[in-house]
């Protein structure tokens, strides 16, 4: 069976009505038909969606990131270039194949500063913070070390929007990753009080901002 055929086999027993094969294959999207969405790539890492639904539009992008310290700059380039275009409602997720702090990780060799800084200055860069999680607290596993590597992302009109977003990291089964589901709670009618991310204070430009701000 092709992989068209495969995608289509699956699209039909999951009981969707539409897929996608994006990103040469690393990608397959199902969807139904009450759902709108434009795709847009950047890159082999990140495909970007606008999706329409209920009369609104918010964004999504699933990114599968690289090994490599140089390759990811590709990809935190061309969320910062998606940061820049997007208006209204946008949430990033996937394995990111990295980590945020040194408490993302047990076991194996000590996790390299440089990779963490560059990834944590491009969340902030995108205005994103984590959207937060249910059970284990590991997504990957080679059985020696044990990472959170796989999450989900989102702004502050996102958070503006729904209420009580979450991921909730399921059993791996036989994998190697955790699937993730991500709930998106409900449509707020208000808008949220200010929320801080413990995050941002890692970021050079940090107390800078804050006082041209202030």
């Amino acid at each position: 069976m092709t992989e068209r055929g495969q995608v289509e086999a699956i699209c039909h027993f999951l009981h969707f009505t539409k897929a996608e094969v994006v990103l040469g294959g690393k990608f397959w999207l199902f969807w139904c038909d009450d759902l709108v969405l434009h795709f847009h790539e950047f890159g082999d890492q990140l495909v970007h969606m606008e999706v329409g639904w209920s009369g609104f539009t918010f964004h999504f992008s699933a990114v599968y990131v690289k090994y490599t310290r140089v390759r990811r700059r590709h990809l935190w380039e061309a969320m910062e270039v998606v940061s820049a275009k997007c208006q209204g409602p946008w949430m990033v997720a996937g394995d990111l194949n990295i980590i945020s702090n040194v408490n993302e990780r047990s076991g194996g060799a000590p996790p390299n500063p440089r990779n963490m800084e560059d990834f944590n200055e491009a969340v902030f860069n995108c205005g994103l913070s984590d959207v937060g999680f249910e059970g284990s607290q590991f997504t990957w596993t080679n059985s020696v070390e044990w990472q959170h590597l796989d999450r989900a992302l989102n702004n502050g009109a996102w958070n503006e929007l729904f209420q009580c977003s979450k991921v909730f990291h399921l059993s791996r089964g036989h994998l190697d990753h955790a699937p993730l589901m991500i709930r998106c709670g409900d449509i707020k009618a208000t808008a949220s009080s200010f929320r801080f991310f413990n995050v941002w204070r890692n970021h050079p430009d940090f107390l800078a901002i804050v006082q041209e701000t202030w």
